[in-house]
């Protein structure tokens, strides 16, 4: 089996989901919230973070809202 036939099939499962599968670039796939790393003999699993991630959150006690202290 191919990826493309993998992906044909899984998409057909339901309406409401579609999988786009990333290509591996430096033996690194990124899945979900995940980056897997291929590193013979083993893989190693990382959380995955967009290149513009900035890793700022709100303080729960500044003066926002509470719905966005939420998010």
């Amino acid at each position: 089996m191919n990826l493309d036939t993998i992906t044909h099939y899984t998409n057909t499962i339901n309406n409401y989901l579609e999988l786009r599968p990333n290509p591996e670039q430096n033996n690194k796939v990124s899945f979900l919230d995940l980056a897997i790393i291929r590193n013979t003999p083993h893989l190693e699993i990382d959380i995955f973070r967009k290149p513009t991630t900035t890793n700022t959150t709100i303080s729960y006690l500044s003066n926002h809202p509470q719905e966005q202290k939420l998010e």
